[in-house]
């Protein structure tokens, strides 16, 4: 099992303490690829296996418009090719691909894939970039696991 201790599970995903089989769920849904589990802001996160990112999609509406100057996107095209990656491979993958920074202008959408290697830049005039973030899955997630939101 993973850096989590029953204490942890108790506290922060109660829906997980059962077992299964004798198993604690969150061993079992660790087996099936989700790791890194978390507590935000009193949510409870986990990161799906690479399988379920490769079918989702990640939407950016953007309420201001955002350009080279107040901090864009920066892409790694073709990373979400790799699956997960490790932060040498990130690196490497740094070396050798210049990011691009698409501008989208006020009310603009910007779609990619949440596998995809991305960062906000550094705002050189700081001003407003807000943006509504929304992923989005084709599939349900296996019980008792379920999305925070699903329409």
């Amino acid at each position: 099992m993973s850096a989590l201790d029953v204490a942890t599970i108790k506290r922060d995903f109660p829906l997980l303490e059962r077992k299964v089989n004798g198993k604690r769920l969150v061993y079992l849904f660790e087996t099936l690829g989700f790791d890194r589990w978390t507590n935000k802001g009193g949510i409870p996160h986990v990161q799906a296996p690479v399988a379920l990112l490769e079918r989702m999609i990640a939407i950016r509406v953007h309420l201001d418009a955002c350009g080279a100057e107040n901090g864009p996107m920066r892409l790694l095209p073709g990373s979400h090719r790799e699956g997960r990656l490790s932060s040498d491979a990130i690196a490497r993958w740094r070396a050798v691909r210049t990011p691009v920074g698409p501008s989208v202008e006020r009310g603009g959408v910007l779609a990619f894939r949440p596998l995809l290697l991305h960062a906000s830049s550094a705002a050189v005039v700081p001003s407003h970039r807000r943006v509504i973030h929304i992923e989005f899955a084709a599939e349900d997630l296996p019980g008792p696991l379920r999305w925070h939101t699903r329409v």
